[in-house]
């Protein structure tokens, strides 16, 4: 993983339990850890609150 990516992970229509970044294809499983750390990786954009939203929305789905 390039420590100067700034990540750019997809939403997808479907479930998912892991993704992976369009810019350098770094995997990550989706946990409440990973989701902190995705998020704060990301570049400040609209898009980032989208994100959070989609991934909580994954994670409550598994409670």
């Amino acid at each position: 993983m390039a420590k100067s990516c700034k990540h750019v992970w997809p939403i997808m229509k479907e479930p998912v339990t892991s993704l992976c970044c369009r810019r350098c294809g770094d995997e990550r499983e989706i946990t409440r850890k990973n989701a902190d750390l995705m998020f704060q990786d990301m570049d400040f954009t609209p898009f980032k609150w989208a994100f959070r939203t989609y991934v909580e929305g994954i994670l409550a789905e598994r409670n």
